[in-house]
């Protein structure tokens, strides 16, 4: 697939180039910035770990990770999945909008699908994005936390 993405690249980018290697190399670079932009899981999980009071468990059996606020979860991983994907929770309203905008984003497998939505980590999903909905769900879930609690994670936040 990265073969034919490229070729494509090359061929678009010939009619503004003088010779084939200029082409190429602006290809190249093109490419590059598409594929730098994804995430793996291991990137997901330290990316969860850096944020206040986050921890990890694995309390439906080894493959399903998940990452918790205060004993409330925010992400799931289901690690036998077919593709790698995250389970992030949202409002209905906005899950609902991002489902309808992203081919990698639909209702998560085996979780309330009102709230719960399953990102494809390894798509055409930007690295900042993935970490945007992540940040977008710890909120919610800590939103959901007492006042007192809730204050002890604002300031670190």
């Amino acid at each position: 697939m990265v073969n034919v993405v490229l070729a494509w690249h090359i061929i678009v980018n010939m009619e503004n180039c003088q010779t084939a290697s200029e082409a190429w190399h602006r290809s190249c670079i093109r490419l590059s910035d598409i594929l730098s932009v994804r995430m793996n899981i291991e990137q997901v999980r330290e990316y969860c770990l850096t944020l206040p009071g986050a921890t990890e468990d694995m309390p439906y059996g080894k493959d399903w990770l998940v990452f918790r606020i205060e004993g409330k979860i925010f992400l799931h991983i289901w690690l036998e999945a077919p593709l790698p994907t995250a389970a992030v929770k949202l409002t209905p309203e906005r899950g609902e909008e991002l489902r309808d905008a992203y081919n990698a984003i639909s209702p998560a497998y085996h979780l309330n699908k009102t709230h719960w939505n399953d990102i494809s980590i390894e798509e055409d999903l930007p690295e900042d994005m993935i970490k945007g909905l992540i940040d977008e769900s710890y909120q919610l879930v800590l939103s959901g936390l007492p006042k007192k609690v809730q204050a002890k994670y604002s300031e670190a936040v």
